[in-house]
């Protein structure tokens, strides 16, 4: 027998869950709790296998509630209703490792899928969620570079370095920020002056070894860094 318990405050989504674990499920036994601002009923449940908790819960502490389940081996499920409502909670609530996040508006047939893996030990995420976290990660590790020495070039010197730094010809250039070729001829001049550099070359190595543009420059031979 599998004791579940859903922590939920919105009764019609609640009841659902129930009717139609019951009908697809063996041997489960479902207790089924709202939230209460002053007393934290999911501490009286005993022998719980799963819980699942809504993450917009109104008066319980999400993160308490998962650090008291984990403490007594129960597997917990989150029930997400919105993504970019509650993505940093959401965040924090992954770094306990739970066993599975599923979005209240899935598709019955799938969401009892996710469930039935769940029951059988394994975990469960939604493709958005995994998205979520890819995106977190990215910005964790996107690197910081040192703030650009302001005075040594103008703002428009700056985009035409960032630009030759991808490889762009001076009309490229032009057509992409709407300057005649002309004008990107002497702003690459007053850079390359301004950088005491002898080419464009060099203007977008010094950069680069500086930190004032990412990554390495894909028109330049790897031997000159």
């Amino acid at each position: 027998m599998i004791h579940i318990l859903v922590i939920d405050d919105d009764t019609i989504f609640k009841d659902s869950l129930q009717h139609m674990l019951l009908k697809e499920m063996d041997e489960i036994f479902i207790t089924s709790i709202e939230s209460h601002k002053h007393n934290p009923l999911y501490k009286l449940a005993k022998n719980i296998d799963i819980v699942f908790i809504d993450l917009e819960i109104k008066h319980f502490n999400v993160v308490e509630m998962i650090q008291h389940f984990m403490k007594q081996d129960v597997r917990v499920v989150l029930f997400v209703p919105s993504i970019d409502q509650q993505a940093s909670l959401l965040l924090e609530c992954l770094t306990f490792n739970i066993h599975g996040v599923l979005l209240k508006n899935m598709v019955p047939s799938l969401m009892m899928h996710a469930i039935s893996l769940i029951f059988c030990g394994q975990r469960y995420m939604p493709q958005a969620i995994s998205i979520l976290i890819w995106e977190e990660y990215i910005l964790l590790k996107k690197p910081l570079l040192p703030p650009r020495p302001q005075e040594l070039l103008t703002e428009r010197e700056w985009e035409v370095l960032e630009l030759l730094s991808i490889g762009m010809s001076n009309r490229e250039i032009s057509q992409s920020i709407f300057l005649s070729e002309n004008t990107i001829k002497n702003h690459v001049a007053s850079l390359l002056k301004k950088l005491t550099v002898k080419d464009r070359t060099s203007a977008v190595i010094k950069a680069y070894q500086n930190g004032w543009i990412n990554g390495i420059v894909p028109f330049l031979p790897s031997h000159l860094f």
